[in-house]
């Protein structure tokens, strides 16, 4: 069965809800909020003794997740469209140029998180599409968007940073998504 325990985004001390799940004698814990708030019933929960598989979301895959989380939060499984320690030599490249950038912005979080990447390919998507159809200031905005509209239909096997991204017939996307498991302070793809 499944007996829903509520975090409130931001909170600071989460003992009564990591109390109330060891009181319920789970086999396990799936997880949905933000990477801080994750992080802090990672840490509460290893205070508390509290040792059980966890399944957390995308948010997870974050560099701050590591930094506050330490180690407790070791073989939490989440899942991400971006795989930051992956060999791809184009992925690695991105995180590079990303870390330079970002350092000058954020120091304390130069690291790209799931959700950078994926940006960063429908932005390049979206010129590509506008330099086929030459788009330009001058185009009028309704056509302008009905291209884009159009060739973002169209998209097929784009080779981007967080991977190969389709647009199906339905209209939905296509792009793998990462089981992806904390392990050894890293973030590592399941096979």
């Amino acid at each position: 069965g499944t007996n829903p325990i509520a975090i409130q985004t931001g909170a600071t001390d989460v003992s009564a809800q990591v109390t109330k799940l060891k009181y319920l004698n789970a086999d396990a814990v799936a997880i949905a909020p933000l990477y801080m708030d994750s992080a802090t019933f990672a840490l509460e929960m290893k205070r508390q003794g509290l040792n059980m598989p966890v399944l957390s979301s995308m948010t997870m895959v974050q560099p701050a997740f590591i930094e506050i989380s330490k180690s407790s939060a070791e073989g939490w499984i989440g899942s991400s469209t971006f795989w930051p320690d992956s060999p791809d030599a184009t992925t690695q490249n991105f995180i590079s140029r990303f870390e330079k950038a970002a350092k000058e912005i954020t120091p304390h979080a130069p690291f790209p998180g799931y959700a950078d990447p994926n940006i960063y390919d429908a932005i390049m998507i979206t010129a590509q599409i506008m330099r086929a159809n030459k788009i330009t200031p001058e185009t009028p905005l309704e056509k302008a968007r009905e291209l884009i509209r159009e060739g973002w239909q169209n998209v097929r096997d784009y080779k981007g940073i967080a991977g190969t991204v389709s647009i199906l017939p339905n209209g939905a996307g296509d792009l793998k998504v990462w089981p992806i498991e904390l392990k050894g302070g890293q973030f590592q793809a399941m096979q």
